[in-house]
């Protein structure tokens, strides 16, 4: 990273050498680079979307001032929020009198403009259909809505096919002046409603929403980095100042206390996200539309024995079905027998859970009348949606975007899918992987341990994108010894620093010299002094650091 180029306000950032090390070592070598990842100011919209696109929703919306107007979202809390966000833009700025929010149900309607959503939604006869975080596939529906006279907005972030919708406009991603940004649907509807609400003249208006899409942000697991990045510190800071009434109740109910990123995608996410997997996301929704009436503590406590159901059934899934797993594939493929409860809402966190387990891209799938509905997750490096689009024939529908997708299928096509799937990952799974950088840096017991969390603490938040930094620890490492319960191990590293090795096994213990070791610095304070640990979470044999083992 050039200095010289360095812009002055950045100067003092760079000048701990151990910023430019994680940076470089994450893909970011260049102030222009740095610039894209971390930028200063949420972009204008007319600086994502194009002038013309923006000039037609704006003509679209107006016009259809006075007629009725469906708003089709999702049942997850991207789709729940973008819903409410575009209902209450229109709502609260333009003033439109005839607005009809529908969120499908997953039992009944399915994920998209499906045939059952589309004809309730003909039934409400619309003059203008607005589709938030979905319609970028249903090439299909939009034709059948336009043939009959009906104006199409679609708002989505999931990946497109070749060939896109006839609708009137179309605010995606890929047609942004900042593609290749991922960032979810909510963000999109914030940006128009940061349009439209300088077109109005109320341009603070849509500041008080900025912790909802952050929330999307997280949920829909964006990558942290530019757009997504400067909403999620705003959103940090104002769930430490004004928190967005909704969130502040939930998170009084949990007894979680801190304002952070688990917060939001392990406190209120899994609440947002609940009741669209068990049945209907409107609980989430009326409580955003009512934030303030008297039934909004009943709300929040039906959202708590939702999301706990939720969680017995992950759990009952995943214990069930573990041992019919194979182990030696380069893909897990589950099928879920149908005679367990909304199994079908948590495929995901299921596939989620296998993707934890193994490392390896997972497709679950349960049975929905005549046919299979499922969910695919993959780690970081791979690209779920791309080898999915590849097979794409033995579908009946199927949509995502890189390291999560849903689908259904029929049953007769799930083996001749799975032998497909299985063939092309063990021929070359190279097209579908994802180039990681080696995050991995270099540490000994000279480093400068204060200066390397001084650089961690100035480089935060870290999540999906932009991970915690991890470090190869180098030996001689120094004696270890155990707690006092000797179940885990200590090193004094240096004079600051301690290694951490969590339920270390004897065998660790007496191997230690002919061993890497690898983790993340984290800090500790006692008696007032910083003290620092770097905790241990994977081991190799010195001469061969492929083949990591997690502690």
């Amino acid at each position: 990273m050039q200095r010289v180029k360095m812009p002055k306000q950045l100067s003092q950032l760079f000048s701990n050498p151990y910023i430019i090390k994680i940076l470089k070592q994450k893909g970011i070598t260049s102030i222009r680079q740095y610039q894209k990842f971390e930028v200063s100011r949420l972009p204008y919209p007319t600086q994502v979307f194009s002038r013309q696109t923006l000039r037609l929703l704006w003509q679209l919306l107006t016009k259809h001032k006075n007629d009725k107007v469906v708003i089709y979202g999702d049942y997850d809390a991207d789709g729940v929020i973008s819903t409410f966000l575009m209902y209450d833009t229109l709502k609260t700025l333009l003033k439109h009198k005839y607005i009809y929010s529908y969120l499908p149900n997953r039992y009944k309607e399915g994920y998209g403009l499906t045939e059952t959503a589309l004809n309730n939604i003909m039934k409400l006869d619309p003059r203008l259909v607005i589709l938030v975080d979905n319609g970028i596939t249903s090439i299909k529906g939009v034709r059948t809505l336009r043939k009959s006279g009906i104006d199409v907005i679609i708002i989505d972030h999931h990946t497109p096919l070749k060939d896109l919708p006839l609708a009137n406009v179309i605010i995606h991603p890929t047609l942004s002046k900042l593609y290749p940004q991922e960032t979810p649907a909510s963000v999109l509807v914030f940006l128009i409603s940061i349009y439209i609400a300088n077109k109005v003249q109320k341009s603070s208006y849509p500041i008080k929403y900025i912790d909802l899409a952050g929330l999307s942000i997280i949920t829909d697991v964006m990558p942290l980095i530019g757009i997504n990045r400067f909403i999620i510190k705003k959103t940090l800071n104002k769930l430490r100042t004004n928190p967005y009434p909704i969130i502040d109740k939930i998170k009084k109910r949990s007894g979680y206390s801190q304002n952070d990123l688990f917060l939001l995608s392990h406190i209120i996410g899994p609440r947002f996200n609940a009741p669209g997997r068990i049945d209907t996301p409107n609980t989430v929704y009326e409580l955003l539309i009512n934030e303030e009436t008297e039934n909004a503590e009943e709300s929040i406590e039906k959202l708590e024995k939702i999301n706990t159901l939720r969680q017995h059934v992950t759990k009952n899934i995943l214990e069930r079905y573990i041992e019919t797993i194979r182990k030696d594939s380069s893909i897990v493929i589950l099928t879920i027998n149908d005679e367990i409860p909304y199994a079908e809402g948590v495929v995901g966190l299921v596939a989620a859970q296998l993707v934890r387990q193994y490392n390896k891209p997972a497709l679950v799938f349960t049975k929905s009348g005549s046919t299979y509905r499922g969910s695919g997750r993959s780690p970081k490096h791979f690209n779920l949606i791309k080898l999915l689009q590849q097979v794409k024939g033995y579908f009946e529908s199927v949509g995502g975007h890189k390291q999560a997708a849903g689908f259904s299928i029929r049953k007769e096509n799930l083996t001749l899918l799975e032998t497909k799937i299985k063939e092309i990952l063990d021929n070359n799974a190279t097209p579908y992987k994802i180039n990681v950088q080696n995050e991995i840096l270099r540490v000994d017991k000279h480093s400068n341990f204060s200066l390397i969390f001084e650089a961690i603490a100035s480089l935060e938040p870290f999540g999906v994108g932009f991970s915690y930094p991890r470090f190869s620890i180098v030996p001689p490492y120094g004696e270890p010894y155990h707690d006092k319960n000797r179940k885990h191990l200590f090193i004094d590293f240096s004079d600051s620093t301690k290694i951490a090795i969590w339920n270390a096994t004897e065998n660790i213990k007496k191997n230690l010299s002919h061993l890497m070791l690898y983790g993340k610095l984290k800090r500790e304070l006692f008696a007032g002094r910083s003290n620092y640990l770097l905790v241990v979470d994977s081991i190799a044999p010195v001469d061969s650091q492929s083949n990591s083992w997690h502690t």
